[in-house]
């Protein structure tokens, strides 16, 4: 079924919704962030409209993002890293589907 106001799949929108609850959010942790990386990957094989695909993406990229700040920081917590790390997260972050995360110069506050 397709939810004709956002035009995303209604079972892509709930897996998701459920990935993002239970995987990638509060409290976050890289086994966690792992699995939900590869529940997208999974749900991403699937035959997709464009708006489920770009869910299904940006859901992938917050997932990816937050595996690869390894610390926590704001709204963005990590169990497995409860410390901020300025020295090696207090730059800004590009992130691009299918590429490595890169970092931007330090920010100098």
């Amino acid at each position: 079924m397709l939810n004709l106001e956002s035009g995303i799949s209604t079972a892509v929108k709930k897996r998701v919704k459920r990935v993002m609850w239970e995987r990638v959010g509060i409290g976050r942790n890289a086994d966690d962030l792992r699995r939900a990386v590869k529940e997208f990957e999974q749900i991403e094989q699937a035959n997709l409209g464009t708006a489920s695909r770009n869910f299904v993406a940006v859901a992938k990229l917050v997932a990816v993002g937050a595996l690869w700040r390894e610390e926590s920081r704001g709204g963005h917590y990590r169990d497995d890293f409860p410390e901020r790390d300025d020295e090696k997260f207090q730059v800004h972050s590009i992130q691009k589907l299918g590429a490595e995360i890169s970092s931007d110069d330090k920010i100098n506050f």
